[in-house]
């Protein structure tokens, strides 16, 4: 078998670091499960689904680090001894409602300024190893085409 080492006197970004005689084969990754289908899911039926694990909104929470709920209230929140308090999306004027209209502009102004093209996930997303099913994902879009990003999060910020 022929080994290939790199020459240290040449820089790091170098073509010839970059080209096929280094690469490292890439490990294949597994796909996450598609645990429910969300496009046409009432707000009811996700946040039941959102009960069967842990989502990145909740990790804060779950590590103590949120200052708007507490480890015990994910906790009720999660085991059904509590309803989830989210704000009426339809109101108008709630962020909810803001952000979720907003991602598909958001979305299309990346593509526009990346040239890639994005898709919706509708999608609750599960982690696909069997000791890791508490790991879930709720992405709004996915990259297509893009080596380095795969996602793409539409966060709306506050401004004060």
């Amino acid at each position: 078998m022929r080994q290939h080492t790199a020459n240290l006197s040449q820089p790091i970004i170098s073509p010839v670091i970059r080209s096929k005689a280094y690469s490292l084969p890439l490990k294949r990754k597994k796909q996450p499960k598609r645990l429910a289908e969300t496009k046409t899911m009432s707000q009811a039926e996700w946040l039941n689904v959102r009960k069967q694990g842990i989502g990145s909104s909740d990790c804060a929470a779950a590590c103590g680090l949120n200052p708007y709920m507490s480890m015990l209230e994910l906790w009720m929140i999660k085991t059904g001894r509590i309803q989830q308090n989210i704000e009426d999306v339809s109101e108008g004027q709630a962020p909810l409602y803001w952000g979720k209209r907003l991602e598909p502009l958001v979305a299309e102004y990346y593509s526009m300024h990346t040239n890639y093209k994005v898709r919706r996930v509708n999608a609750v997303l599960q982690h696909p190893d069997p000791d890791k099913h508490f790991m879930l994902a709720n992405l709004d879009y996915s990259v297509v085409g893009d080596a380095d990003v795969q996602i793409l999060e539409c966060v709306r910020r506050e401004v004060a």
